[in-house]
């Protein structure tokens, strides 16, 4: 607005200062801070209990395999000229996860800061179940595409039979739960979905969340 003063390089600097000393202590190419939810007084209890948004804490210097851009910094000459975002993932979402994921395996160093923490309020619309559903399955569709499925036929029929076996666990663990606590038997459904999105890759099929 036009009461706002000028973001200088002093004051960026000073924002980001959390990862800038880790990039530095770590002389990491990308480092990667948590993101937490902040919740409406209204939520009901069994997500403020679950803690469906956030991420549990991480050792600040631990290494990251791969990361999202809500919270990170990458130094330019690691991926500058080399490394571009894939817009096969434009519209399912993922295109991060992949993104740092080759960045990685192209020998970056990427580290976790655990004092860089930025919030972000959540949007009511994610308050529901079927919303955490689908950001499972959306999520165990990127990690098998991106990360996690084998192409060894021998491999492939072990993790194959991994995600069913989770899926049909983590079905039984939820039914069971339900009674008791919703947090933990909303918990256990994602699990679910995460596995599913997983098997679902196999075919091909992708969410386009974000075709609306």
């Amino acid at each position: 607005g036009a009461h706002e003063k000028p973001v200088g390089l002093l004051n960026v600097k000073k924002y980001y200062d959390p990862l800038l000393a880790a990039m530095d202590r770590y002389d990491a190419d990308a480092v990667f801070g948590p993101v937490r939810g902040l919740l409406p007084e209204t939520t009901p209890r069994w997500l403020t209990d679950g803690r469906f948004f956030d991420r549990p804490p991480r050792a600040t210097g631990s290494q990251s395999l791969f990361g999202g851009t809500g919270n990170a910094l990458v130094r330019a000459s690691a991926v500058r000229g080399k490394l571009f975002f894939n817009p096969v993932y434009g519209l399912s979402g993922g295109e991060d996860t992949d993104f740092f994921h080759r960045l990685g395996q192209s020998g970056a160093r990427m580290i976790w800061c655990e004092e860089a923490l930025l919030t972000e309020h959540v949007h009511t619309e994610r308050l529901a179940l079927w919303w955490l559903l689908r950001r499972g399955f959306c999520g165990g569709q990127n990690y098998a595409d991106i990360v996690g499925r084998p192409r060894r036929a021998l491999d492939f029929a072990l993790w194959l039979g991994n995600r069913l076996t989770y899926a049909v666990v983590a079905t039984m663990l939820a039914l069971t739960s339900l009674p008791f606590s919703k947090a933990a038997a909303a918990s256990y459904a994602v699990k679910v979905a995460m596995n599913v999105g997983q098997i679902s890759s196999i075919f091909r099929y992708r969410v386009q969340k974000y075709r609306s």
